[in-house]
């Protein structure tokens, strides 16, 4: 029957115990103080003392015992006292946490998309960014995007925020789900990956020990049990970590494409604006339609027969050279 390597129990061998003796702290006596710490004395049987002092004892009391819960547990780590857990995986859950703090970190940038998940694209007082404006190459005056993949997208925009977000929720929904996930819920998988280090080895490894099976199989399966709860928070962190560069880039991308179709709208708005303009001016005829004299074209009225040369309608069907007269020329 092959035995388990991690075991914290007499009835299995290996070279991965959890050793059954453990360690204990304990005093003959009491700790008093029988002389000053500083400038105390006793009043009325009460100690007064200086606040600052006793502040910083007990701050330099709690750091010594901080410093000495860390070096004992450490201990206890090497030794393998602490079920499901030794020096190598606990390495990988601490280089986890860094990747998942990282993760969060940046997580604020884009937490706005949040309420598209839930609810839709809508307009809100809101926006997305990675970067500073410093690195921006183009614009629509509060969208951007420039180098290195910098960007800041403006739901709050009066004139381009809904259409904005709803590119924004175009991207989320075209792309895989499981880039948008949190990585808040990233983090809940991997606490529940450190909990369950300290029982999943006794609990599954029992299972292999009654199979049949060679020894490096078994010792390859022993490994692998024990070690799985913190290789699954390692992948848990590390894909956050790189989810939110792969969401950066999307968003950047986003980015382009809101700022050049706003752009061209802004560029299509000032075109029709000064077409509207042109076409709004008042034509009048080049000829009198009264007496056929030939007035200046800055005149609004024949100066021969003074017949108003405004034109009221081009569906006469009559053919006749017309212009127009200008805001200014009419002023």
């Amino acid at each position: 029957m092959a035995s388990g390597g991690f075991h914290d129990s007499d009835s299995h061998s290996g070279s991965f115990h959890s050793s059954s003796d453990s360690s204990s702290f304990s005093s003959g006596g009491s700790f008093s103080s029988g002389g000053g710490g500083g400038d105390g004395s006793y009043s009325d049987n009460d100690f007064v003392g200086d606040p600052g002092e006793d502040a910083a004892f007990v701050f330099a009391y709690l750091a010594v015992a901080a410093v000495g819960g860390i070096f004992v547990f450490l201990a206890k780590v090497a030794h393998h006292e602490i079920p499901g857990l030794n020096l190598d995986n606990l390495v990988m859950f601490l280089a986890s946490s860094m990747f998942l703090i990282k993760s969060i970190s940046e997580y604020h940038r884009t937490k706005a998309l949040t309420v598209f998940k839930k609810y839709g694209p809508a307009k809100n007082l809101s926006y997305i960014w990675k970067g500073d404006s410093v690195s921006k190459t183009a614009t629509d005056s509060k969208s951007w995007y420039g180098y290195n993949k910098r960007y800041f997208i403006a739901f709050y925009d009066k004139d381009f925020g809904d259409e904005n977000a709803k590119k924004a929720y175009e991207t989320m929904k075209r792309t895989p789900k499981i880039v948008w996930v949190s990585p808040y819920w990233w983090m809940l998988f991997s606490i529940l990956c450190l909990i369950s280090t300290f029982f999943f080895y006794e609990a599954i490894i029992p299972v292999f020990e009654k199979a049949e099976m060679t020894d490096l199989a078994f010792a390859f399966i022993d490994h692998l049990v024990f070690y799985f709860p913190a290789v699954l928070c390692m992948v848990f962190a590390v894909g956050s970590f790189v989810l939110t560069k792969v969401k950066d880039n999307l968003l950047y991308e986003c980015a382009v494409r809101v700022v050049e179709d706003n752009k061209s709208a802004l560029e299509k708005l000032e075109k029709e604006t000064a077409i509207s303009a042109k076409l709004s001016r008042k034509w009048y005829y080049n000829i009198c339609p009264n007496c056929g004299a030939f007035p200046s074209q800055v005149l609004k009225h024949c100066d021969h027969c003074g017949t108003s040369l405004e034109v009221e309608s081009f569906d006469s069907g009559i053919q006749v050279p017309v212009h127009r007269i200008s805001l200014k020329e009419e002023e």
